[in-house]
This record gives C-alpha cells, structure tokens and sequence, in this order.
C-alpha cells in the first residue's frame, strides 16, 4: 500500500507542476504538451480538494482516501483526512510521509529508486515528449482532452490524464496511474484555486515529540 502510494504521489508531482489547456476544438498533441510546459512555468500555486482511490485487480473492492494538495513550485504538500489522517511533504527532493496514528516519520528522496521525473519538473527541467511517449485517447472530447503518457524509462505502467477547463486555463481533473500488475490508482481535483495565496508555512514540518523518524532505504 504504501509503495502505491508513493509511486502516485511521485507521477502526481510531476503531472500537477504542469497545467493545461483550453480552446474551442482539441488541439494537437504538441500544442497540448507546449502549452502544459508554458503554464507550468508560469504557475505560483495550487490548491485543491482530491480524493485518492486505489483498485487491486484480485479484489472486488478499493479503498478511497480524502484530503487537500497545496502546491507551489519546489514544495508540495498532501493532507489526508479520511479515512486515515497522514501528511507528505516533498521539499525539493527530499520526502517526509508523517502518520500520526502510527507516530512515525518516513523520511527519504525522491531521486532514490530509478525516478528522476518529479524532481526534473520540480526543479523546472523537466519535457514531457522527453519523458513520457503521449498520445491522446479516443475518449478525449474538445474541451476535456483525456491522453495516455507512458514513462519512457518504465516497467510497463502508464497514465491516462484527463484535463478540464479552469477560470485561468484548464487544469488535470483526474489522473489514472495503471499499474504493469492491472492495479489501478485514481486521483480525482476539485475545488482547485489557482495561483491564489499559500503560505509558506503549511509546508514547514516539525517533527513531535514521541515520534520515529526512519530512514527510507
């Protein structure tokens, strides 16, 4: 569970520091990855609502967890409420995954394991046609694009985004990270503020008193 967690988390870092698109008809692929690449650079902030569901394909049943993004460029933050409180901090390249129930601290970096992607994107180095072979889905509509991006340094896994309007562009809706074992992991926005004020201090973790801090391998 907690290694789905993270492979999510670490797409959504990527996915979520590179917004969208919005015009009358879809446009092409290129313009669609130039114009992800163009707002991404201009993005101050994020905030959203997300709810989290993650599917095992021997089991008839997922588990579904609720809670709030704050994002700004190099620093992210996810506070889960339901149904299990637990926070991630990404600073740069460091990680921190705090539950309380369990008073413990996983502490790690992203860059460990083989993905370089979310730091790239988070540092603003990131391409997506340099990382990602994308194509669009034929379920794409004109103004809510669905597209396949399959890592291009992967086991087999792929995502499918899809991207809806916003007040200042469009933004990602929903992002489906499918899994080489056919498990499935769903992240779907709303309620999202763009580049609208987030403190500083939301990102700032201090460690309580009490709790294990473990070094992730």
């Amino acid at each position: 569970m907690r290694q789905t967690l993270l492979k999510i988390v670490g797409f959504a870092i990527l996915l979520w520091m590179q917004a969208g698109i919005c015009q009358a008809a879809t446009p092409s692929i290129d313009k669609i990855v130039a114009q992800i690449q163009d707002t991404y650079e201009k993005m101050r902030s994020l905030q959203a609502e997300f709810t989290q569901t993650v599917r095992f394909k021997d089991f008839g049943t997922g588990t579904t967890s609720h809670g709030t993004l704050y994002l700004k460029p190099g620093k992210m933050r996810w506070s889960y409420r339901k149904p299990h409180q637990q926070q991630i901090y990404i600073i740069e390249d460091v990680m921190l995954h705090y539950v309380p129930e369990h008073r413990q601290v996983m502490k790690g970096t992203i860059t460990k394991g083989g993905n370089q992607l979310p730091l790239k994107i988070l540092r603003g180095t990131g391409d997506m046609r340099d990382d990602f072979d994308i194509k669009e889905e034929a379920r794409s509509l004109p103004k809510r694009p669905v597209l396949r991006l399959t890592p291009k340094q992967a086991d087999g896994g792929y995502l499918t985004v899809t991207v809806a309007p916003h007040a200042e562009g469009a933004l990602f809706k929903e992002i489906v990270l499918h899994e080489p074992n056919g498990n499935t992991s769903t992240l779907t926005f709303g309620a999202v503020k763009l580049n609208k004020k987030v403190s500083d201090d939301l990102f700032q973790f201090d460690v309580p008193a009490g709790t294990e801090v473990i070094e992730m391998p």
